[in-house]
């Protein structure tokens, strides 16, 4: 994932927010599958897989916000 260009006087947190989304959605998303997951003994799971899944999900809602909220800035 890569965060999209700072517009000029963007505001830096959102441009830190938006790069640690980016980050974190990446390894969310290149860690185990479900179905890797699932395959291995409860013991050895690293997390709940549906937890992961969840956990996959709020980030992508959490980077669209901070880059709804950059283009009202670049907008406005």
């Amino acid at each position: 994932m890569k965060p999209t260009s700072t517009p000029a006087g963007g505001s830096v947190f959102l441009q830190e927010l938006e790069l640690d989304v980016c980050i974190e959605l990446t390894l969310a998303e290149t860690g185990p599958s479900e179905e890797e997951a699932v395959g291995l003994p409860i013991e050895e799971w690293l997390s709940d897989p549906e937890d992961a899944q969840r956990y996959e999900f709020g980030l992508q809602n959490l980077l669209g916000a901070v880059e709804a909220v950059r283009r009202i800035e670049t907008e406005g």
